[in-house]
């Protein structure tokens, strides 16, 4: 019932009997939010084929329709106006079936995957193809069309005409392009076509990248050592223990930057241990983060309180990440989430108003046709007398 409620075939009372059932019932509300997932996935519109790909799809046609050898002589040539006419039936025909196959067979990316190269690897996501070395490290964000860059490089081609940019988050910068093909380093990147513009962690332009040129993350040079005089032997060997001594201590009680810690708690919510996250998250906030990385740390604490069932924590937690960064992506990710974790818990009408909330901030958001739809879905239904 609740395939045939989302898919829009269920009756007026169908519909009125499940929500009835899912006002008491949690699993039920789960599984309906994974096919409202599904739907949306499907409604999404195909990104269109590359040029490349279409050239792949002509050169492998051409090549079949040559292969047999049972072809007379006199036929195997084609004329310059029968081989355009191939070319052109070729791509249709291939279009045609990858349009028909693509529901099928394109993967569907959970929002927030994280991925780890042990072997060079390659993911498609909508609108976007990546390419990426052994000890790479990404998590993927394919409805915000953003990926976050951990550790290593990535190449990047964007298809042009798609919703919105597309971003690559790294640790002290931040690429947003419409539609190019570029390469990024943790220190830098490198456009091969089009133009890229990057960005720091506040939104500031720090450059733009064209065909072909590179751009590297300045290096912060090391202060000289302030000049001293030469003490004597004794008292050189004595400064030299003490010296040990102090780098051993400093050895000890070193710890991590704010960026790994937070990217350590990151691959310990994806393996669903929340409690660790948690530790981490606390480190990382005593690690002097920058304010993104600060947002980051309060949008992973709201989500291991979520993964550890505490629904009632983890709405505080979205609602205090909300109000503190708002004008930061993890701000609007958390005010639309809370509006899920209503619903979840079977308050309709206070999930109603979060979304109306998320809405009046956000008019023009990531998730402002995700909210409008749930809100639509929410809505008492008007009885008749």
């Amino acid at each position: 019932v609740i395939g045939e409620v989302v898919g829009g075939r269920a009756t007026e009372a169908e519909r009125l009997r499940l929500d009835e059932h899912l006002a008491g019932c949690a699993p039920c509300r789960l599984e309906r939010g994974r096919w409202a997932a599904v739907k949306r996935l499907a409604e999404r519109p195909q990104a269109p084929l590359g040029s490349q790909a279409r050239d792949r799809i002509l050169r492998r046609l051409v090549a079949d329709h040559a292969a047999p050898k049972l072809v007379p002589e006199r036929r195997r040539t084609l004329s310059p106006i029968a081989l355009a006419f191939a070319g052109v039936a070729a791509m249709l025909v291939a279009g045609a079936a990858l349009l028909l196959r693509a529901p099928t067979h394109e993967p569907i990316i959970a929002e927030g995957t994280l991925v780890r190269a042990t072997t060079a690897g390659e993911v498609a996501l909508p609108g976007a193809h990546l390419w990426f070395p052994t000890g790479a490290a990404l998590r993927l964000q394919p409805a915000r069309r953003e990926i976050q860059l951990l550790a290593g490089v990535v190449e990047v081609e964007v298809t042009p005409g798609g919703p919105g940019r597309f971003r690559v988050l790294t640790g002290r910068f931040i690429v947003e392009v419409l539609g190019t093909r570029f390469i990024v380093r943790q220190d830098g990147v490198h456009t091969l076509h089009g133009r890229v513009r990057v960005l720091d962690l506040a939104g500031r332009e720090l450059a733009l990248v064209t065909d072909g040129e590179t751009w590297q993350l300045p290096s912060v040079a090391a202060e000289p050592p302030p000049p001293a005089s030469a003490p004597p032997p004794s008292e050189r060997a004595a400064s030299e223990r003490s010296s040990v001594a102090r780098v051993n201590e400093l050895r000890a009680r070193v710890s991590p930057d704010a960026a790994a810690l937070l990217e350590q708690a990151r691959a310990k919510l994806a393996q669903g241990e929340a409690e660790t996250t948690r530790q981490l998250v606390a480190q990382s906030l005593e690690a002097r983060p920058s304010t993104r990385e600060r947002a980051e740390a309060s949008l992973l604490d709201a989500d291991a309180l979520r993964v550890e069932r505490r629904p009632d924590d983890a709405l505080d937690a979205y609602r205090r990440t909300a109000e503190r960064f708002p004008s930061l992506p993890e701000g609007e990710l958390a005010a639309f989430t809370a509006a899920e974790v209503r619903r979840e818990r079977g308050t309709p009408d206070e999930a109603r108003s979060t979304l109306r909330a998320y809405l009046a901030r956000y008019p023009s958001g990531r998730f402002a046709r995700e909210a409008e739809t749930e809100l639509r879905a929410l809505e008492p239904a008007s009885t008749e007398r």
